[in-house]
């Protein structure tokens, strides 16, 4: 996933900018491999593969079947 570097009107996500909920967040995700600056992919032209792949419609089914249809 690449991400648009936007200016935002508190802290920035920049590390040297200050540190917000959500900035501390997007800095954790480029740090693991699951997002890509706009920055670092001009430079490269390429999106990385994600470590892992996502799983969300999978483990919200589970979620769903085991409250709704437990066995």
């Amino acid at each position: 996933v690449g991400l648009l570097e936007v200016p935002s009107k508190g802290a920035s996500w920049v590390p040297s900018k200050g540190a917000s909920r959500v900035g501390t967040g997007v800095r954790g995700l480029i740090a693991a491999g699951w997002v890509t600056n706009f920055s670092t992919w001009r430079d490269s032209q390429a999106l990385p593969p994600p470590p892992a792949r996502f799983q969300e419609a999978e483990r919200c089914a589970r979620l769903i079947m085991a409250r709704w249809f437990p066995q």
